[in-house]
C-alpha cells in the first residue's frame, strides 16, 4: 500500500511507494485550488522525502503516476 506520513506534515513528508520505484513516473503536489506546487520526476528513492516546510499551511493533493493509473492522497500541511 501507498503510505504518506506524517500527515499532517510540518517540514518533511515521507512517501512510501509499494513495489519498485521504476514503476512510477512522477509525483505532483497540488494545492486545494488546483495549483501545482511541486513535481518530482524521476522518482529516485523509496521512501521519498519531500520538503514541505516552505509551502503555505493548508490542504494539498499528492498525485502519483505509475504506468497504468494515477493515485491521489490528501495531505495537510501544518
Amino acid at each position: 500500500d501507498l503510505r504518506v506520513f506524517p500527515n499532517p506534515a510540518k517540514d518533511i513528508l515521507n512517501v512510501y511507494l509499494p513495489g519498485s520505484i521504476h514503476e512510477y513516473k512522477r509525483l505532483e503536489l497540488y494545492s486545494a485550488d488546483g495549483r501545482l506546487h511541486k513535481i518530482i520526476a524521476p522518482i529516485r528513492s523509496n521512501p521519498l522525502k519531500i520538503n514541505v516546510e516552505h509551502i503555505t499551511p493548508g490542504l494539498y493533493f499528492l498525485k502519483i503516476n505509475d504506468k497504468t493509473e494515477k493515485v491521489f492522497k490528501v495531505i495537510i500541511q501544518k
